[in-house]
């Protein structure tokens, strides 16, 4: 299955930012996997789909679905995928974890606003899984923030059990990578990462389950 570029994405979601304008409604979504890198710039990276956080995101269903028909897109398939259309996936908590995140305006196409979780929140998500594809993300998130190790453990934490064994034995990639990384990190992205660790400092602690 081929998929998109970033300059083919680019021009999908303009596409369906102008008909959301056109149709008098905007979208704010927030978005997952592996669109947030490709429009960020990583290097030859291609996707057929563009996963969508439920939890965060704010739109109309119906209309986003008829907006995203009308721009050539499909909207959240549940069985056949036609392998070279493009489509939107809207995602809940399962298999697919990110964890309580604060996520940042990344692009704005019309009516059609798109947002991201911090690089720890993506990575924390990716180590569920660490297929080879999830680890060159990864590879190229720590290559792009310089991700804080702390927070991404705090993350996973507070994930369900099968995801946060998981997610935690896969750390070990991530020390691998990290291991050539320099330690400086931008002054914003550092202000960045002391608003999560106030942000999880700042949280009720979960109470654990009495035993029966």
């Amino acid at each position: 299955m081929e998929g998109l570029t970033k300059q083919q994405w680019e021009a999908k979601l303009a596409d369906l930012g102008n008909e959301l304008e056109r149709m008098g409604i905007t979208a704010d979504i927030v978005i997952l996997g592996s669109v947030p890198n490709i429009l960020q710039g990583q290097p030859s990276r291609t996707t057929i789909d563009m996963d969508i956080w439920n939890p965060t995101s704010q739109f109309d269903r119906p209309k986003l679905a008829q907006a995203a028909s009308n721009t050539g897109l499909t909207f959240d398939p549940k069985s056949t995928i036609e392998p070279t259309r493009p489509y939107l996936q809207v995602v809940n908590p399962g298999l697919v974890q990110l964890g309580t995140f604060e996520a940042k305006k990344i692009a704005a196409y019309g009516g059609l606003h798109l947002s991201q979780p911090p690089a720890e929140n993506l990575i924390a998500s990716k180590l569920c899984r660490a297929e080879q594809q999830d680890i060159a993300d990864i590879a190229w998130l720590v290559s792009q923030y310089l991700p804080d190790r702390k927070i991404i453990e705090k993350i996973i934490k507070t994930f369900p059990r099968q995801q946060r064994e998981t997610a935690a034995e896969n750390l070990i990639y991530l020390d691998s990578l990290t291991a050539t990384q320099p330690l400086a990190r931008p002054k914003a992205r550092r202000a960045e990462v002391k608003a999560t660790h106030k942000m999880f400092a700042s949280a009720t602690p979960l109470k654990p389950k009495k035993k029966r």
